[in-house]
């Protein structure tokens, strides 16, 4: 099975993917090609390495992609030919069809198909700190401000607030999300002169930061500049892969059935992880997780937005 980002719509369908392939062991790999490329590589070496110290925070970011617009929902619309506007709706309670509302594209804006900018981009943006770091699940989420909230769509802009625990001798820390009209701070380090520009992340440690550029955050680069000339050109050890061969072989039996790199058990977990924080955007103050018992400890209302309630008969 490939699927493509993110994994699924909830919380709860990525984790029972994330279950059911480790218990049947069938091969699988998650929509996400930036794992293929060089930049978590590069980056895993340096921050192997001791050049960045402890990661004390992480700041992601998804530029203006996704920001929300305003959603005409009201009429209805011939469905196109071929389109099985019935199946197309899967769970979600039957509507009129409305052109250019939905398909292709608009069904990422819309709460009951998407998950707004965070489901968009979450699987590629936040990936490489988290293959990184490897952190499982955060302790706790918190939306610290919206931009432009809106009840039909998403809003114009979102901060959210994701807190990691303690990890084999790692420290614990925290990861910030921004997208649309919320932008993040300019690194400290980062040179006058130089801008952040479109997508990307950067961890900050207690020696160094380390800027992945991009989309597919395939560019790092150590900042500040006089960084990256001391420590030079540094090579990592993990082999480069293809992302699609990577399932090709898993799924003809060459290789093991979880040696793709975002087979669901990986990115069950990242995409699980990330979609709390559009449930964190529903609530005022932190929500508290508990990744053993797979439920929010603090505010028990949140705990019914983790998979999808009554969901369409058949």
């Amino acid at each position: 099975m490939y699927c493509e980002k993110p994994l699924t719509w909830s919380v709860w369908e990525s984790q029972q993917l994330a279950d059911e392939a480790r218990k049947y062991e069938v091969a699988t790999q998650l929509g996400n090609q930036g794992m293929g490329n060089q930049g978590w590589r590069m980056g895993g070496a340096y921050y192997e390495s001791g050049v960045l110290g402890d990661i004390v925070e992480v700041h992601t970011f998804a530029g203006s992609q996704l920001a929300r617009r305003s959603l005409e929902l009201q009429g209805e619309d011939p469905i196109p030919e071929g389109l099985n506007w019935d199946l197309w709706q899967g769970p979600v309670q039957a509507r009129p069809y409305v052109k250019a509302i939905y398909t292709p594209f608009e069904w990422r804006k819309i709460p009951e198909f998407g998950n707004g900018a965070l489901g968009d981009w979450c699987c590629h943006l936040m990936n490489a700190f988290y293959k990184i770091l490897e952190p499982e699940y955060p302790t706790s989420v918190e939306c610290v401000r919206q931009l432009e909230p809106e009840e039909q769509t998403f809003a114009a802009g979102a901060e959210i607030r994701y807190e990691y625990p303690v990890k084999d001798g790692r420290p614990c820390f925290v990861s910030t999300w921004y997208s649309g009209r919320a932008k993040p701070p300019r690194p400290v380090a980062l040179e006058a002169g130089r801008e952040l520009g479109g997508p990307g992340c950067y961890l900050v440690g207690t020696k160094g930061t380390l800027w992945l550029k991009g989309g597919y955050v395939e560019s790092p680069r150590l900042i500040p500049e006089s960084l990256r000339r001391k420590v030079g050109k540094m090579e990592s050890t993990i082999p480069r892969t293809h992302h699609v061969r990577e399932f090709i072989d898993a799924a003809k039996g060459v290789t093991a059935c979880d040696a793709p790199l975002s087979q669901f058990g990986y990115g069950g977990v990242l995409t699980a992880s990330a979609l709390l924080g559009n449930i964190a955007c529903q609530f005022e103050g932190r929500l508290d997780y508990d990744a053993a018992a797979r439920r929010f400890t603090n505010i028990e209302a949140a705990n019914t937005l983790l998979r999808r309630q009554n969901p369409r008969p058949g």
